[in-house]
């Protein structure tokens, strides 16, 4: 199982890593089904290892944990009375730990529009500033010069501002401030359905956690993917106090983890970061049946999740998060896809006791 994503067998017989041998027992005695959405038996089994070591009762992938029919129905109605359309087709159920899940109530037909949301309902960067203080003072961080006396915060600046993902720093910073807001929030109905934590992403490990990854190229990847998390709350924190008066780092690394996991690439002229609810209970499989585009009919922008090839009624909709390899998935996401492209290194130590022979 381990071997798979890079953990090391050391691990095993680590005390600290308790976790890891019960999710192997459980494995070996079949308490846990060793499938995911047609994925991830790590080759197929990381994830739901994964899931039983860290005490998941959430679910892998792109699905949200659950808290009760009541909150997704709520959901629903939120986005209908803001213009969304949800075919009675779709609705979202609660499966054991794979939390809630988009299935299909009846047959759908090939091509059948499932979801349409209007792209007032889509929450970019630029809707995150306008709804939230704290975004839009991070916001300014990009785009008003600041004087900076500390070479160290400097250096952070620059690289703040050279950064692609800028856009999911602000979205992070705005789902910070809307989740502390809880029902005082404009979103509520939607964040309600959306996890806070999100213990398979290794990006918030620490200590044996990510000494449990085993292979150093994994650490390294991770590790460096973390500092660059804190030099990017520690830099807007500088600049906007508020934020690291009323956040840790840990609040934001959960918040940025959120944005990375839940986010789409919409079109909006240029390709943009955002949240677009409701899509966002979509999981991931490599042989996907629902599809989601973005609309640019002058008529009726949005984005809008179809059925290419149809369901069948009980069908679980499943959507592809992209061409990413096996390695990719695992640290962005938290899971392993089966079917993604993956390489295997093998190291090999030779004792050399003397020249080559050479040809006969």
């Amino acid at each position: 199982i381990w071997g798979e994503v890079g953990i090391s067998p050391r691990c095993w017989r680590a005390r600290a890593c308790w976790h890891h041998r019960r999710a192997a027992l459980a494995l070996a005695a079949g308490e846990i089904e060793a499938d995911h959405c047609g994925m991830a038996r790590f080759g197929r089994a990381a994830t739901i290892a994964f899931a039983a070591l860290f005490g998941l009762r959430g679910v892998l992938g792109g699905a949200v944990a659950a808290q009760g029919a009541e909150q997704v129905a709520a959901l629903r109605r939120w986005l209908v009375d803001r213009g969304a359309r949800i075919s009675a087709a779709v609705d979202a159920s609660r499966s054991g730990d794979r939390g809630t899940e988009l299935v299909a109530t009846r047959d759908v037909v090939a091509g059948e529009e499932l979801v349409w949301i209007p792209m007032s309902s889509i929450v970019t960067a630029e809707v995150a500033a306008r709804d939230s203080a704290l975004a839009m003072a991070a916001a300014r961080v990009w785009r008003e010069p600041a004087s900076v006396e500390d070479a160290a915060l400097e250096e952070g600046l620059e690289e703040l501002r050279a950064l692609a993902d800028q856009d999911q720093v602000v979205l992070a910073v705005f789902v910070l401030e809307q989740w502390a807001l809880g029902e005082r929030s404009p979103y509520h109905s939607w964040l309600a359905v959306m996890p806070q934590d999100y213990p398979t992403v290794p990006t918030l490990w620490t200590g044996d956690g990510l000494r449990c990854l085993g292979a150093s190229f994994e650490q390294e990847t991770v590790a460096e993917k973390q500092k660059r998390w804190r030099r990017e709350f520690a830099t807007v924190a500088h600049f906007v106090p508020d934020l690291g008066a009323r956040f840790s780092y840990d609040d934001f690394a959960r918040a940025r983890a959120a944005v990375e996991t839940r986010t789409h690439g919409v079109a909006m002229g240029a390709e943009v970061t955002a949240f677009v609810p409701f899509a966002d209970l979509l999981n991931h499989n490599h042989s996907f049946t629902a599809l989601w585009t973005t609309s640019k009919s002058s008529q009726e922008p949005g984005f809008v999740i179809t059925a290419p090839q149809g369901a069948k009624a009980g069908a679980q909709l499943l959507a592809s998060y992209g061409a990413k390899d096996h390695s990719e998935f695992f640290r962005v996401y938290g899971f392993a896809d089966e079917h993604a492209p993956r390489e295997v290194v093998f190291h090999v130590d030779l004792e050399r006791r003397g020249p080559l022979p050479g040809p006969p």
